[in-house]
């Protein structure tokens, strides 16, 4: 079985185009959702979803994870994701736990791939990784397809895709801050109220060595410009 990690971003909207121009079929795909994506992202995978019934594929799953938002976790635990700290486990916690313990619900000890959409020009992360049961599979790495040709596939089935990443997501670039606090002030409103709530010692903010209140507060903030998206280190994209 071919099992897709959906992540909502270009690279594995890429991967699934290039699946059908290959006449390859996916048996299941799966969007890992922490609850923080942005409204972009809930809204491509729905047009995603009309594409993929439009294939006579099956419509993108979503595993939930550990009983609350990844939110409402770091509000509650008066903290933030664990990448702040240089850490993973937000990811693993919300992404790649639920997703396995989805597959073994649907399909036991069947034999499958667990596809993930690492480009080409990230081989570094398409490590190696087999089970008795699974093993992952890189296909745009093995396909030699770089994140450019994702953004060209996407462009060229007229998929409109944003970053796919948490709107309080710790890699998020200066820029980016910037514009979310343009697209989506209220999302940014709630990531400041995360960061404020935090109790913290050894980082300054979301942005680690960094304070995402500190930066929208500055003087300036209004004259700068966003910038160039950042790939997301999350497990999937």
């Amino acid at each position: 079985m071919i099992i897709v990690s959906f992540g909502g971003g270009y690279n594995s909207t890429a991967l699934l185009i290039e699946f059908s121009r290959r006449g390859l079929r996916p048996d299941g795909i799966l969007f890992a959702d922490t609850g923080g994506e942005r409204p972009e992202t809930y809204a491509h995978r729905t047009h995603m979803n009309c594409w993929l019934d439009s294939q006579g594929w099956p419509l993108i799953e979503t595993p939930r994870g550990p009983g609350e938002s990844l939110e409402a976790n770091c509000v509650r635990r008066h903290s933030l994701p664990s990448l702040a700290f240089g850490y993973r486990t937000c990811s693993q916690r919300w992404k790649s736990e639920p997703i396995a313990a989805h597959i073994r619900r649907q399909i036991g000890t069947t034999p499958y791939l667990n596809v993930l959409a690492f480009a080409a020009d990230e081989a570094r992360r398409a490590t190696p990784y087999r089970t008795t049961s699974s093993q992952n599979w890189y296909p745009l790495v093995e396909w030699d397809i770089d994140r450019d040709r994702c953004v060209a596939l996407c462009q060229e089935e007229g998929f409109t895709v944003s970053k796919s990443a948490c709107f309080f997501c710790p890699a998020t670039t200066k820029p980016e801050v910037i514009a979310l606090a343009k697209t989506h002030p209220d999302l940014l409103a709630r990531a400041l109220a995360m960061e404020a709530g935090a109790q913290l010692d050894t980082v300054r903010g979301l942005g680690r060595r960094w304070s995402w209140r500190e930066l929208v507060e500055r003087p300036l903030f209004d004259g700068l410009e966003a910038g160039a998206e950042m790939p997301c280190v999350c497990v999937d994209e």
